[in-house]
């Protein structure tokens, strides 16, 4: 059974748009250790979402692993720019 949403406030739809930085920092919360979310990125040109693109499954594994500190998923997942 998966725990609850800390963010449940946070939509889950899933949307084509990239995040933006108050999104980023709001739900993604990079740099605050196992609570971040395992899929934002951060390309030249802006924040990115991977939970829908192909570097998914690496992400996870390396979640899994312990390779990445960042374990949650906080969102229904936005937009790549790759």
């Amino acid at each position: 059974m998966r725990k609850p949403n800390a963010y449940a406030g946070i939509p889950d739809a899933v949307s084509d748009e990239p995040p933006d930085d108050d999104f980023v920092r709001k739900v993604c919360r990079p740099g605050q250790g196992p609570v971040s979310c395992r899929y934002p990125t951060h390309p030249e040109d802006g924040w990115s979402c991977e939970r829908h693109s192909k570097l998914q499954k690496k992400l996870d594994w390396d979640a899994a692993s312990g390779a990445i500190e960042a374990q949650e998923c906080n969102c229904g997942g936005r937009g790549s720019r790759w």
